[in-house]
C-alpha cells in the first residue's frame, strides 16, 4: 500500500530525509492511497502479502482514513482491481490542524 500527500491544488509534499510529510498548519490537503506490485516514486509505502484465493484475478480492499486530529471525507472507501496492476487512487480530503506540531494519520 502506498500513501502520499498533496495540497488542494493538486501540489504533491515530498517526505523530508526521514520519511516525515510536513504540512502547513490549518490548510486543505488529500491523503493518497493505493495498491502497486513494486515501490512508489513518489509518496511512501508498507508491504502487504495476500496468502490464500492466489488464483484470483481481481482484489477488492475497502479503506478506511483516519488520524489523532481531524476528518477524513469520504470516511471509507472501496477500491477493485487486478492482483497485477496498479490500484486506481483513492483520496481522502483533509484539513490539517491549525496548530503546529507533530500528528498521525493513517489508512486501515
Amino acid at each position: 500500500m502506498c500513501i502520499a500527500y498533496q495540497r488542494d491544488g493538486g501540489e504533491h509534499v515530498l517526505p523530508s530525509d526521514n520519511g516525515v510529510h510536513k504540512l502547513s498548519s490549518g490548510t486543505k490537503y488529500q491523503m493518497i492511497a493505493w495498491f502497486q506490485p513494486s515501490p512508489p516514486k513518489q509518496g511512501t509505502s508498507d508491504k502487504i502479502s495476500i496468502e490464500g484465493g492466489t488464483d484470483a484475478r481481481n482484489v477488492e480492499f475497502s479503506l478506511k482514513a483516519d488520524g489523532e486530529k481531524g476528518t477524513f471525507r469520504p470516511r471509507q472507501t472501496p477500491v477493485l482491481f487486478s492482483v497485477t496492476e496498479r490500484s486506481p487512487e483513492v483520496k481522502f480530503d483533509f484539513n490539517s490542524p491549525k496548530e503546529s506540531g507533530a500528528f498521525e494519520c493513517w489508512v486501515e
